[in-house]
């Protein structure tokens, strides 16, 4: 789901626009708590309104905050209500051409620093970007090109279980029989304007996911951060339960409980592979939804 926080405008190749160079409207901003936290913009487009995101992140979660700003002409302004702000604009220094970290084409982009303010505190102060004379190189990547998630399903030996509630989802896959299990936990909410999301995704041993041949029934017991355990049952012909006391520690919002409420629960062979280049470690957590 959540591998960078990305751009929504396609970046020109090489026989595109040979002398218009791209700008991308992202950079990374110095953290705490051994959080990156990139800021990104996202252009107005003829359906939607210019928005403003911080993307904080490690190797097992992510949190992004997005909300309405302005994005055009190399600035980036935004208030985030009780999370902060964001005041930039690019001073543009000169062009190169960047091979895509995924081996595309190289790319056009334009070089210079972003400079200005950009104030961040996520919930509870799990990390802060304190910047009041920021000046930050542009990230240079291409949206959206070094992310492949393949989902397979029905006639392979590993497992897939998926609940979706109104509250957020929960994933668990095993590729293997007796092999590692890969648990991912996704939510959304927002507080006024801003729309938050939030991710952790985990692998753990095979102990901690154990079910039955006929995937009638299984039980979770993921590695922290989350916490308790939950259980899947198949009842009989849509019927199921996904019941337990299994949380996750969000960043931001810890003890997140993820058995409350009705869910639609799909539990079938399957399996998941994440492809990434080789250059893209560390990266934030990717997930298989």
């Amino acid at each position: 789901m959540l591998f960078a926080a990305g751009t929504a405008t396609g970046a020109p190749r090489r026989h595109d626009h040979p002398s218009r160079p791209y700008l991308t409207p992202e950079f990374e901003v110095p953290a705490t708590n051994g959080y990156r936290v990139d800021v990104f913009g996202i252009p107005a487009s003829r359906r939607d309104p210019a928005r403003v995101g911080i993307f904080a992140w490690n190797e097992t979660s992510a949190t992004s905050y997005l909300g309405p700003g302005k994005v055009e002409d190399g600035r980036i302004r935004a208030s985030l209500g009780r999370f902060g702000k964001v005041d930039v604009h690019f001073q543009r220094g000169g062009k190169r051409w960047v091979r895509s970290l995924c081996g595309r084409d190289p790319l056009l982009f334009a070089t210079g620093t972003y400079a200005g303010t950009v104030e961040f505190e996520g919930e509870g102060g799990f990390t802060q970007a304190l910047a009041p004379e920021l000046e930050a190189e542009p990230l240079y990547h291409a949206p959206g090109e070094c992310v492949a998630v393949g989902e397979g399903y029905g006639g392979m030996p590993g497992v897939h279980l998926q609940v979706l509630s109104r509250y957020g989802t929960t994933v668990v896959v095993q590729n293997t029989p007796g092999g590692a299990v890969r648990y991912n936990a996704f939510a959304e909410n927002r507080i006024g304007r801003i729309e938050i999301s939030r991710t952790v995704e985990v692998i753990g041993p095979s102990t901690g996911f154990q079910w039955s041949p006929n995937l009638k029934r299984a039980t979770v017991i993921p590695p922290a951060p989350f916490s308790g355990t939950a259980t899947y049952q198949a009842l009989g012909g849509r019927v199921t339960h996904w019941e337990g006391n299994l949380k996750v520690d969000f960043p931001g919002f810890p003890d997140y409980p993820l058995t409350r409420g009705p869910s639609l629960t799909k539990f079938t062979h399957g399996d998941c592979h994440i492809y990434l280049p080789p250059s893209a470690d560390p990266h934030p957590p990717v997930g298989c939804y």
